[in-house]
């Protein structure tokens, strides 16, 4: 008894577990797939409310350039009113240059297709099936037709939301924060540049 109390526990090795394969999108049964369709229209969101900040910002910047245009044009329009005017004429060249690009990013812009399509023929590059200017191309029976095939399959689904959202991600970059960036820029150095000449003055 004593000897067998004396003797140290038998160590137990613990057996690694097989290493599974990474999950690859073709190994996932598409049906039911409800994590792809929640990030999917998560995606969508996202971009719709970009969209809408990038547009109420734009609208703060106009009304903001509006009130300052004003402000300037009656400076620079005032006889009464001695001394250099040259700070005035930059707030008034700053706040009409501001609003050009507000007004350019809130400017509806969509390219249209003039391509014409033949029927069950290759679609375009930069077609998008999924948005207006590109499908009104199409006859209700081939936009039918086409539609039918997207919808066939949960993947063929799949890349036709992607490619919309790539493709509004792109116009949301380019049309819309580009120009909108600028005018925030502008403005800034209305500002900036409008002190400074005050000050000189």
């Amino acid at each position: 008894m004593e000897e067998e109390q004396g003797q140290a526990p038998p160590v137990i090795e613990k057996q690694e577990s097989p290493k599974l394969p990474p999950v690859r999108y073709e190994d996932v049964d598409p049906y039911t797939a409800d994590h792809r369709d929640y990030l999917l229209i998560q995606s969508r969101v996202n971009l719709m409310a970009i969209s809408q900040m990038s547009d109420l910002k734009a609208n703060l910047m106009l009304t903001l350039s509006a009130v300052l245009l004003q402000f300037a044009l009656s400076k620079v329009s005032d006889h009464a009113l001695i001394g250099p005017k040259a700070h005035y004429w930059v707030m008034v060249i700053g706040a009409l240059t501001t609003i050009l690009l507000c007004a350019y990013a809130t400017l509806p812009k969509a390219p249209s297709m003039k391509q014409r399509i033949k029927e069950n023929g290759p679609l375009p590059p930069g077609f998008n099936l999924l948005f207006f200017t590109s499908f009104i191309t199409l006859t209700p029976e081939e936009y039918k037709q086409r539609m039918h095939t997207v919808l066939s399959s949960p993947p063929r689904t799949h890349d036709a939301i992607l490619d919309e959202l790539h493709s509004h991600g792109r116009y949301i970059a380019r049309s819309k924060y580009r120009p909108l960036r600028l005018a925030y820029i502008v403005f800034l150095l209305t500002w900036v540049i409008g002190a400074v000449l005050y000050a000189m003055a």
